[in-house]
């Protein structure tokens, strides 16, 4: 067997190793989390109102979190971010951050197998949106509200632990 052969017989035994690896590799990404159904997209945006209304209490914040997931958060947990809400006082935000404000609670309480960067960027916008308060929610209460939805983020008890 000449060189030319040898190191070609060598790619042929590499290249279905390289082909299952590539295979393995774009299977194990997590799913995409699904789009909220029109359910959801209504409870999004009674959440959306209700962080609008000045007379909108923590009980009525509360009961809306825990209605949105497959597994609702942990009660303590849920009245705390709804309480920080009522706290800061959202109804000075526009009608469009209020929505924001609503996807990304939504987001934090239902989450997929991709929670790993949802709940980051949930996080990050929630205290964004607080930001824009202004002299209603100062740090404190942003700090508040962030740590009060951390702890509320919901992850499936028994998701995916192998992706294959």
């Amino acid at each position: 067997m000449s060189a030319d052969q040898h190191a070609s017989a060598g790619w042929l035994q590499v290249l279905p190793l390289l082909v299952i690896g590539v295979m393995a590799f774009m299977l194990w990404r997590p799913a995409l989390d699904p789009p909220p159904t029109a359910e959801q997209e209504k409870k999004i945006a009674d959440l959306a109102a209700r962080l609008g209304s000045a007379s909108s209490t923590a009980m009525d914040l509360d009961d809306r979190l825990r209605s949105f997931g497959q597994f609702p958060p942990d009660p303590t947990a849920s009245r705390a971010l709804a309480d920080a809400l009522v706290a800061c006082g959202t109804s000075g935000l526009d009608e469009s951050r209020r929505t924001q404000l609503a996807r990304d609670i939504y987001r934090i309480t239902v989450v997929g197998d991709n929670w790993a960067t949802v709940i980051p960027a949930a996080l990050t916008g929630i205290q964004h949106t607080m930001a824009e308060t202004g002299p209603a929610c100062g740090p404190t209460g942003i700090d508040r509200i962030v740590s009060a939805a951390r702890a509320t983020a919901s992850i499936d008890p028994n998701r995916r632990r192998d992706w294959w």
